[in-house]
């Protein structure tokens, strides 16, 4: 995500994806299941203007469940459950996740 420097909106912004960042690390270390782990952030400069925030995370080699359209039902099922179980993990430890997604579903 591209963060620009100024204004008071900007930085509330970029404290809320630094905070979001850092929970996501967090849960990454109590290894919570079907959580895809993240490692560490960092912000990346493009030029003197923009700087993005990078989340280094596992890779999901089989892509995100939007790649998965017109699977069987079996396979859906066993999707979904992980999915709720992941969102269950979260909840557990006080983590509420305001903005599920299939293409966040990996």
């Amino acid at each position: 995500m591209d963060l620009p420097y100024e204004g008071e909106h900007c930085e509330e912004i970029r404290n809320r994806n630094i905070q979001e960042a850092k929970i996501h690390i967090k849960v990454s270390k109590d290894k919570l299941p079907f959580i895809i782990k993240a490692f560490e952030s960092f912000y990346y400069h493009h030029n003197p203007m923009k700087r993005s925030l990078v989340l280094i995370m596992d890779f999901a080699e089989n892509g995100s469940l939007e790649d998965f359209k017109g699977m069987k039902k079996e396979l859906s099922r066993n999707l979904f459950i992980q999915a709720v179980q992941g969102v269950q993990a979260l909840h557990y430890h006080g983590v509420y996740h305001l903005d599920l997604k299939v293409t966040f579903t990996f």
